[in-house]
């Protein structure tokens, strides 16, 4: 579509806007580095005259002098650290306002960026206070709102997004249209749909300039609210999670600190690819993690701290059966850990108060006794056994090294250092309790709401248990179980120091993957349950032993009701065209999509046999790899076997251009990545090719469902489908307008009709 005049001169305006910024931002950064040369030398003749300096008041002054020209350097230091960031991309917004003020109308211009520059007004995106105007109204529209303690009344009177590379302008959204540049020309794009992805980066794109009000209102949430996300594939969730997480680490926001952060994940290649993010957004310094990487870190503390050296140190890969996974996870076999526990510290206390004279011992132990008698829990006394006996412990022995042998008390410490010495040993028999809840199936089976667990199906999985425990080994699940009691019987997780930890905030991404057993761990691992960012999308949840506890059951049991928490559905796909989220949509049977970016529909080859369709995948990987260096594309298959076999198929064609991608080796380099779908969870592509989604591979069921959903959104901008023999029934007809389909099985049964020769594959 050819660009009129009026399109050309908002163009230019626009780059002229960037001009004046860019120099602005060059110059000042010139200056900048003089002044920081010269209060560089400035403070150190200062350190020098410091040490020269002979009279105490002569020192006093200079020390003073010297502390404030340092305090300038690293200002100017910080000062050009910020110009640099601007430098790479100055702001992804610009907006004009008109105002009354003292009577006057006034034209006020801000940009809106990562970090501030007021000489060029730009401002940060996470001062809410003057970037909502830009989220939450539309050019046109009037405003009334409390911004730092003023009010401001006006009208928006320019609106634009933009994005920016150093000082060009690449593309412009504004009430008039939206442009792009490609190669030299500025095009409308009406002209060509453009992914987000294809500058071939392999980061979370930047969405923030595409979040809608509600979105923005979420992030920028009250910081003692925790914020749950339910999105569609594509719909930027966790991209507005770590944009929350990142509102939530300035100063301006709340006092959270990134040392108190956690960000858990399900998979390494997913933990790979938000950690290449974070940085971007300004976010250094967080941990991030899968949940096993963390529960094992955590078990190690308790093993090294806490002396819990009947946690087996060994840790399997091996996952057991999807009918045991589901126990092992299972909301049933939560409750029957807390019930342990509490029946547990009840009988604790009776052995103290049996064992223990209260009153032959010094008034300090009964009161931290006490202190831990009185915390109860929803069903009755909770004690947190294992964390008050180390109490009294280090009570007792601090009073043994305090009091002479002959004092009245000593010997009743003596016999309590004996009684709690044989409690501890006791308590710290993690095997004995894990198998001794296994051997109760009726605890168990009693809280099994799902009529999914009987007797035989616990009773296999205490003797799975006790068979690994005895080789000193953690099966794929165990860590959650052996996390959770450790956790119950400490009173939370410990850190490095033996101190127990609580978490200023966590982060869970898919959350769809994860179970009552796992919420319980990370929700009491926080300092509120307010404290809390969980993403997830439940068409996503792939794995079949899946007990996701659901999203009502997880507000309900946890607390996280209306008044504590903010919960919000995301519709709209930033990442993959309409028309490849209307085929993701007829998988799943639902229209859950609003909206999306206009595109090609997905592109389907089917034939007899693979050999047949192999010269034509050769070719698409080809094409789209010349004409997209810099981007990623993905061949995803159903499972990491068939991903080798079809790496073996496509190599000799293709070289070192392709390569393997799984959950350890995952790397995001420009290229062809043949990965399966579990790996790729999470991530996106510009381009994806979806190896034989066969009826074995992808059956009409729910799981079905969600692993084709989920292979089919993981393209932003081009799909093909191959496939052979008997297609997955969740796929539309091949003639359907939701593809452009080809079925070469029609043209082999007519060239073997009229030739009665081979397959010849014409190339389509």
């Amino acid at each position: 579509m050819s660009l009129t005049e009026e399109d050309l001169k908002i163009i230019e305006e626009e780059q002229k806007a960037l001009s004046k910024t860019y120099s602005s931002l060059e110059d000042q950064k010139d200056r900048g580095a003089i002044k920081l040369v010269t209060e560089s030398k400035r403070a150190r003749e200062l350190t020098s005259e410091l040490v020269a300096a002979q009279r105490d008041e002569d020192k006093a002054q200079i020390a003073s002098d010297e502390s404030v020209s340092h305090q300038l350097r690293d200002m100017k230091t910080q000062e050009l650290e910020d110009i640099d960031k601007l430098l790479k991309s100055p702001y992804f917004a610009r907006i004009k306002l008109k105002e009354e003020i003292n009577g006057q109308s006034k034209s006020l211009e801000y940009k809106i960026g990562h970090a501030a520059n007021p000489e060029c007004r730009i401002i940060d995106w996470r001062k809410a206070p003057i970037s909502k105007l830009y989220y939450e109204y539309q050019e046109g529209d009037e405003y009334f709102e409390e911004i730092q303690g003023h009010d401001r009344e006006g009208v928006v009177t320019l609106r634009n997004t933009v994005r920016i590379t150093r000082d060009k302008l690449q593309s412009l959204t504004c009430k008039q249209g939206s442009y792009y540049l490609e190669g030299e020309e500025w095009k409308s794009s009406g002209s060509q749909a453009r992914s987000r992805g294809e500058a071939g980066s392999a980061e979370l794109p930047n969405i923030l300039s595409l979040i809608t009000s509600d979105q923005f209102q979420m992030i920028t949430e009250d910081a003692k609210t925790a914020v749950m996300i339910q999105g569609i594939a594509g719909s930027g969730k966790t991209t507005v999670a770590l944009h929350r997480l990142a509102w939530l680490l300035h100063e301006d926001n709340s006092d959270l600190n990134e040392d108190e952060v956690v960000v858990l994940v399900h998979n390494k290649s997913l933990k790979n690819y938000i950690s290449q993010t974070l940085p971007s957004m300004e976010i250094h310094g967080v941990r991030i993690a899968t949940y096993r990487e963390w529960a094992y870190e955590h078990l190690k503390y308790f093993i090294e701290e806490r002396k819990a050296t009947d946690i087996p140190l060994h840790y399997s890969t091996d996952k057991p059966p999807a009918s045991l996974m589901r126990v092992k996870t299972s909301i049933a076999i939560m409750k029957a850990i807390d019930e342990y526990i509490q029946a547990q510290s009840v009988r604790l206390v009776q052995v103290l108060n049996e064992q223990l004279v209260w009153e032959d011992l010094p008034s300090g132990l009964k009161d931290i006794f006490s202190k831990f008698c009185s915390v109860k829990d929803k069903t009755g006394i909770y004690v947190a056994p294992l964390r008050m006996l180390h109490e009294l412990e280090t009570g007792v022995r601090t009073g043994l090294t305090k009091i002479a042998k002959d004092h009245p008390k000593a010997k009743g410490l003596e016999n309590a250092d004996k009684v709690i010495a044989t409690l501890l040993k006791r308590m710290q028999l993690y095997r004995e309790d894990i198998l001794q809840i296994l051997n109760n199936p009726a605890s168990i089976i009693s809280h099994d709401q799902t009529k999914l667990i009987d007797k035989e199906l616990v009773s296999t999985l205490y003797e799975r248990m006790k068979r690994n425990l005895s080789d000193e080994t953690l099966e794929y699940g165990d860590e959650t179980l052996f996390l959770r009691l450790a956790q119950l019987k400490n009173g939370g997780l410990t850190t490095p120091s033996g101190q127990i930890r609580r978490y200023g905030h966590i982060v869970l991404d898919e959350a769809q993957d994860f179970s009552a057993l796992h919420f319980a761990t990370i929700i009491d691992s926080v300092k509120s349950n307010r404290d809390l960012t969980i993403v997830g999308d439940v068409a996503q949840s792939i794995d079949e032993s899946s007990t996701f506890p659901g999203w009502d059951q997880l507000r309900t049991h946890w607390d996280l009701g209306d008044e504590y928490s903010s919960f919000v559905s995301l519709h709209v796909s930033h990442r993959s065209t309409a028309q490849i989220m209307k085929l993701a949509d007829h998988v799943l049977g639902t229209n859950r999509t609003e909206g999306g970016r206009a595109g090609k529909a997905p592109k389907w080859i089917h034939a007899r046999e693979e050999e047949h369709f192999i010269s034509d995948v050769i070719q698409w990987l080809t094409t789209t790899r010349e004409r997209y260096p810099h981007t990623l594309t993905a061949v995803i298959c159903k499972d990491k076997k068939e991903a080798k076999y079809v790496l073996s198929l496509l190599e000799p064609s293709l070289g070192g251009s392709v390569r393997l991608g799984d959950d350890e080796t995952f790397s995001f380099d420009s290229g062809i990545v043949i990965s399966d779908v579990k790996s790729v969870k999470g991530l996106e592509f510009f381009s994806a090719l979806i190896w034989n989604p066969s009826a074995k591979s992808y059956p009409d069921s729910n799981l079905g469902r969600n692993l084709l959903y989920t292979a089919i959104s993981r393209a932003e901008q081009y799909l093909l489908l191959v496939t052979y023999g008997t297609y997955s029934p969740l796929l539309p007809s091949i003639n359907s307008k939701l593809v452009r389909g080809t079925d070469y099985t029609i043209e082999e049964d007519e060239e073997e009709s009229s030739q009665g020769n081979g397959y010849h594959s014409p190339l389509r």
